[in-house]
């Protein structure tokens, strides 16, 4: 009879340690969802105004994402890369007349690329089966 109590007990620790470490996880993509709905609004917007340029936007937007993104899982390269792109994105409204290729390519390479390879070989380094 004990080891029957102690199974079930073992699922249900299981399934409550499972449901607190999706609670972040699930934060996160109602965040994420919120961002895609914007920034559909925001490439539908630059088709009807045909002077308005959505690189601005649409990297503000990915820069407030990486600054959510980065304090949810609690990875400081992350959030250092949404902020330096929320910058970034603030010296493009100042200087409007900058390359805006140019702008995507530093603004993602700094933005998201760095942090991101930042956390795939932290990830990559802390696996404990090799």
């Amino acid at each position: 009879m004990n080891s029957s109590k102690d199974k079930i007990e073992a699922i249900a620790s299981a399934i409550n340690n499972t449901r607190e470490n999706l609670k972040p996880l699930s934060i996160n993509f109602i965040f994420w969802g919120v961002f895609n709905l914007s920034w559909i609004y925001i490439i539908a917007l630059s088709f009807t105004l045909k002077s308005f340029h959505p690189v601005p936007p649409i990297l503000f937007l990915l820069g407030m994402m990486l600054i959510i993104t980065g304090l949810i899982i609690k990875f400081k390269p992350i959030t250092l890369g949404g902020i330096f792109l929320t910058i970034f994105t603030f010296y493009l409204n100042f200087n409007p007349g900058i390359n805006l290729l140019l702008v995507n390519i530093i603004g993602v390479s700094l933005g998201i690329l760095v942090p991101g390879l930042s956390l795939f070989y932290s990830k990559s380094g802390n696996k404990s089966d090799e």
